[in-house]
């Protein structure tokens, strides 16, 4: 409990430098499309995923969301790059290999997120106790004073019932702490056992965690394994839903280099292919297989380029929607390639007519 961790607000602050410097690369490599400059706008586009790599190396999941964020970003202009420009070998050589530079591994992932959090826990519940002259640990004696000092920037004077409150905080304490704050951890450690069986691989995702149930007075207890417990307990559709993005992700990265092997293809032999298939043998085995189901993905010809997508956790070929078409629960499929908004060559020039 005498670790320091980077608070949320630390985290917050340091995220906004990064979040600048992404859009001007953003911007910067959108400028150079336009000019044909691919070369360079190929190079913030790795420098972009590069940030999102080390992101994701960071201990909290504010972090690696963000990280998730820009690695979508580069992977955008990586597949625009692949599928509709003139990019040499050399070119696809090099944005294959910072796609392969990438790696996610759920069950290292997660524990190290827990471990972080887990501290944070440690370390909330932890400042409720002091050392006495004696240098003996006990409950703090002014639990309201304690919560103060947390926040920055001046606060108003405690008044004379602010005081009192105090007081009441204390004695109440009593009944609602532990008597140490190896205590407190023990029982953090305890609660967060639920949430590290989530990186086991056996562990059961078609199985949704219950719903949080209501606070009630009759039904709760005022103690803190009560409340630690419920926290716990809120953080797990969290998790899943994390779990969800994660494999999308990978998914993306997937899909991404299956449109290098596809353009390569092209290149060869001056179409695309009529099936995945054709293009098993010069690429990775890894990439065919999609993370959201364990099958495969699904690749389409169309009028004038393909379609590629993932068939989502139900593995139920739905034409490329997903829920963003047809409400929630009734179509998961996970569109890498044409993203949405991105008009075909027979769209745009119907456009233009």
């Amino acid at each position: 409990i005498n670790a320091d961790p980077i608070s949320l607000g630390q985290t917050m602050d340091r995220l906004g430098p990064m979040k600048q410097l992404a859009t001007l690369l953003i911007c910067a490599a959108n400028n150079d499309i336009a000019e044909s400059r691919i070369e360079q706008a190929l190079e913030k586009s790795i420098v972009l995923l590069q940030m999102a790599k080390h992101l994701c190396q960071q201990p909290t999941t504010i972090d690696m969301l963000v990280g998730f964020a820009l690695e979508a970003l580069a992977i955008e202009r990586f597949n625009r790059f692949v599928v509709t420009s003139d990019v040499t070998e050399e070119q696809l050589d090099v944005i294959e290999e910072a796609l392969a530079g990438v790696r996610h591994d759920w069950s290292s992932d997660l524990p190290r997120f827990l471990e972080y959090d887990k501290l944070l826990n440690k370390n909330f519940w932890g400042m409720f106790y002091e050392r006495n002259s004696k240098e003996q640990v006990r409950l703090g004696r002014n639990p309201v004073k304690t919560v103060r000092a947390q926040y920055k920037g001046e606060l108003p004077p405690l008044t004379y019932w602010h005081k009192r409150l105090g007081k009441m905080a204390f004695i109440w304490s009593w009944f609602y702490m532990p008597s140490t704050p190896q205590r407190v951890g023990e029982i953090i450690d305890d609660s967060f056992e639920v949430l590290y069986a989530m990186a086991e691989p056996d562990f059961n995702w078609q199985e949704k965690p219950e719903e949080p149930k209501k606070f009630s007075l009759t039904s709760s207890k005022f103690n803190c394994r009560f409340t630690i417990k419920m926290l716990v307990h809120i953080m797990e559709p969290t998790y899943c839903k994390i779990h969800d993005l994660y494999l999308r992700v990978i998914a993306d990265n997937r899909g991404s280099r299956l449109l290098v092997a596809l353009r390569r293809y092209k290149d060869k032999t001056g179409q695309w292919p009529e099936r995945l298939e054709d293009i098993e043998m010069p690429a990775a085995a890894e990439i065919f297989i999609d993370p959201l189901n364990g099958g495969s993905f699904v690749y389409k010809l169309t009028e004038d380029s393909f379609k590629l997508y993932s068939k989502g956790k139900n593995n139920i070929d739905e034409g490329g929607l997903n829920e963003q078409h047809y409400g929630k629960d009734r179509a998961d499929d996970w569109l890498i390639w044409p993203r949405k908004g991105h008009k075909t060559a027979k769209e745009n020039s119907d456009g233009e007519q």
